[in-house]
């Protein structure tokens, strides 16, 4: 596309061009007006020593013409050097054509004259002017062939009339000297304007060119400075962003394609004990850990391709190993100036104190305060698992016991040892079962525990783990009472569509009557019959 202006280009070329020809004309005028008068001095001279007094005031007359119409030339060199511009090129124009049609007017005239004198002296005279003729139209080569055809047509309207009044011998040399004029001057002319009209169109051309190519560099330097502000504007965003991303409190990273820390700001330097100033090279494996990498993986990938993902993390740093839990926020970085390789920013909000507190009040709706066991709730969840499983084919059992002579222990000892004992008792069924059974405190000196996945002979084995290692821990801390036993009542799960309270109810029964056996015994229970 052309840029700007170009359509008035050429229009202007043209113009420089015509303007180029009439500077080119009337810088090499000034030289031949000089040789025109002193030709025409040296003609008027000779003519006038062969004329007859009479006609001398002839011969004066047409020199002062012939000064006239040369000083007229002279003084429009002048007038276009001094104002030239200020006229368009169609008032040179007029001017030009008047001055080279009077300039041939004053030679045709000259003519005339040699007929005043003896025919002796014709030939030598109409040489001269011959001469003078070929001089003053030199001018006209540099210009145009119709500025040397104005110039020629007064002079050769009036040689040929002449002619007529001479010998047929002198008409010949007349007409030899019109195919001379015609030969030298408006061939030349011709001639010297076509090379010059080359030259010029070059020139213009060249102009032209030169006029599209600087439009071009402008545009292009505009393209460049416009590109180059772009860049410093780009360049400041990026050097804020860094200043942002590194003053704020909360970890944060830029993340290449291949998974790996590039960039991290001073908090999350700091908490790794490296420079956060400029580049830096931590893979996301080693930052999450293998097991979390392998589930998050997914998402950091999804993340390169512009979706934007938040998930928790958990994170143990150096040096104290503690756990940490954090809400991790994967924001793709869609543009940052003209990076083209893809990353996002990964940001690490610090919420363990949240989470701690969260998972203290979980565990305080779930488990009992004073002997961290689970509370009815609890059994409630663990029982309908256990259910679940038994629908799967897996056998399971619910044990309940409580503890013999308890009431007693409170009243003689107080209820500090009654506590004392809760605690103890408890952790005889930590250590007597196994680490997917779940123990629950139901209140006071009653507990119930889920084996799942259990057959009777292994509920049978750890009832009667329980029952020693209540007797073991518990021993030392009583004085003025019977260490407590435990009665114990089981019941094993089966497929059904029964409710945990039946289940409960079933285990109690057998609770009651190992109580009424005299307790520290287990009995298994069973639903009651509709």
């Amino acid at each position: 596309m052309n840029p700007p202006g170009m359509d008035t280009t050429q229009a202007h070329c043209t113009e420089d061009y015509d303007r180029k020809l009439i500077d080119h004309f009337l810088a090499r005028m000034i030289m031949p007006q000089i040789t025109v008068i002193l030709i025409g001095l040296i003609e008027s001279f000779l003519i006038w020593n062969h004329a007859p007094h009479a006609v001398h005031s002839w011969i004066l007359g047409w020199y002062l013409v012939l000064l006239l119409a040369t000083a007229y030339r002279l003084e429009l060199i002048h007038r276009y050097r001094r104002k030239g511009v200020a006229h368009p090129l169609a008032y040179w124009t007029r001017r030009l054509t008047v001055a080279m049609f009077g300039s041939g007017l004053s030679w045709g005239l000259a003519w005339w004259l040699p007929g005043l004198h003896p025919p002796t002296a014709i030939v030598f005279i109409n040489l001269l002017l011959l001469t003078g003729l070929v001089a003053g139209s030199t001018v006209t080569n540099f210009w145009i062939p119709w500025g040397s055809r104005l110039f020629a047509l007064p002079i050769l309207t009036a040689l040929g009339v002449y002619l007529f009044s001479l010998p047929t011998d002198s008409q010949l040399i007349g007409g030899l000297m019109i195919l001379l004029f015609w030969v030298t001057v408006d061939l030349s002319a011709q001639a010297a304007h076509q090379g010059y009209r080359d030259n010029t169109a070059l020139t213009v051309e060249a102009e032209r060119i030169t006029v599209q190519l600087n439009n071009k560099n402008q545009t292009l330097a505009e393209e460049i400075e416009r590109r180059k502000q772009a860049e410093q504007m780009i360049q400041t965003d990026r050097e804020e962003l860094l200043l942002v991303i590194d003053s704020i409190p909360v970890f944060t990273a830029i993340v290449t394609s291949d998974l790996v820390l590039r960039r991290i700001n001073r908090a999350l330097g700091e908490q790794l004990g490296v420079e956060s100033e400029g580049t830096v090279s931590i893979s996301l494996l080693s930052l999450v850990g293998p097991e979390q990498y392998a589930t998050l993986k997914t998402r950091f990938e999804q993340t390169l391709t512009g979706s934007r993902h938040s998930f928790p993390l958990q994170l143990s740093w150096n040096p104290d190993r503690q756990q940490h839990f954090y809400s991790a926020h994967c924001i793709p970085i869609r543009s940052l100036g003209e990076v083209t390789q893809r990353e996002f920013i990964l940001l690490l909000e610090d919420v363990t104190t949240l989470k701690r507190s969260e998972l203290r009040m979980h565990h305080a709706a779930f488990h009992d305060p004073l002997t961290g066991l689970g509370n009815r709730r609890l059994l409630d969840e663990s029982l309908l698992e256990a259910l679940d499983r038994t629908h799967m084919g897996e056998p399971g059992i619910l044990i309940l016991l409580d503890l013999d002579g308890f009431k007693a222990i409170n009243d003689r000892e107080g209820h500090p040892v009654g506590d004392t004992v809760l605690v103890a008792a408890a952790r005889a069924l930590t250590h007597s079962v196994r680490k997917a059974d779940t123990i629950c405190r139901l209140g006071g000196d009653e507990f119930a525990i889920v084996l799942p996945s259990a057959p009777r002979e292994t509920a049978e084995q750890i009832a009667q783990k329980i029952q020693t290692r209540i007797h073991e821990e518990t021993t030392p801390l009583v004085r003025m009472s019977a260490p407590p036993t435990a009665s114990i009542g089981l019941v094993a799960l089966e497929i059904g569509d029964i409710k945990p309270e039946d289940w409960i109810t079933a285990a109690d029964r057998g609770l009651y009557e190992a109580k009424r056996r005299g307790g520290n015994t287990q009995v298994w229970g069973h639903l009651s019959t509709p």
